[in-house]
């Protein structure tokens, strides 16, 4: 079940592919946008938007987010708030966490682990094109 989606035309970057080292040295603007510099890290971008190593897919960290958290609309997204980028098969790809939001949508910063890269802080287009073009947006369920 599909939560608000917003599709958006999201001017998403091509950084290219390889390790983590070559795509910082193909796109040196990168090195700004590191967080935790020396390390790299063992787990990916559903796991540290969730806060939870357990997690093994992006189809189960859905499966998670569709259970415990609501959906919001784009423009109530606030600071903590997931953000669920989507493939134009509505699969989820990538989980991201609001740090900042903007006057406007292009202006909102989020931080998020690349795959086997490292953790990044970028406005919300500046992720990997292979991530989507379309996002949904998540917050934790307050507890009764």
């Amino acid at each position: 079940m599909l939560g608000t989606l917003a599709k958006v035309n999201l001017q998403i970057l091509d950084y290219g592919e390889g390790s983590d080292d070559e795509v910082i040295c193909n796109n040196p603007n990168l090195m700004d946008k590191l967080i935790e510099k020396g390390r790299r890290l063992d787990f990916v971008c559903y796991n540290y938007a969730l806060k939870d190593n357990q997690l093994s897919s992006c189809s189960e960290a859905y499966d998670l987010v569709i259970t415990t958290y609501d959906n919001v609309p784009i423009k109530e997204m606030k600071t903590g708030d997931i953000i669920v980028y989507m493939d134009t098969d509505f699969y989820a790809t990538h989980f991201a966490i609001v740090d900042k939001v903007g006057k406007c949508f292009q202006d909102t910063i989020v931080i998020s682990k690349w795959g086997t890269l490292r953790v990044y802080k970028t406005y919300l287009e500046e992720i990997p094109k292979e991530y989507g073009k379309m996002i949904e947006v998540y917050r934790k369920r307050k507890e009764k």
